[in-house]
């Protein structure tokens, strides 16, 4: 496992396990087990494991080592 901090602002929490990504969207107001959490695995031509795993990209690229 490997830890990384960011200064990204973040709409959704990202938990990556291999072919398999949970999200947990941030909705304003409600404490975050309050809301859904969704459960999307990589599927050839899918789109949804890809939307995701380019958001977590793009704030795993611009954090810092823990």
């Amino acid at each position: 496992m490997e830890v990384r901090l960011h200064e990204t602002i973040l709409y959704n929490s990202l938990y990556r396990f291999d072919e398999d990504v949970l999200v947990n969207p941030h909705v304003l107001g409600a404490p975050a087990g309050q809301n859904p959490v969704l459960h999307f695995r990589y599927i050839p031509g899918g789109r949804s494991f890809r939307h995701y795993m380019k958001s977590f990209d793009y704030a795993w690229e611009r954090g810092t080592s823990a």
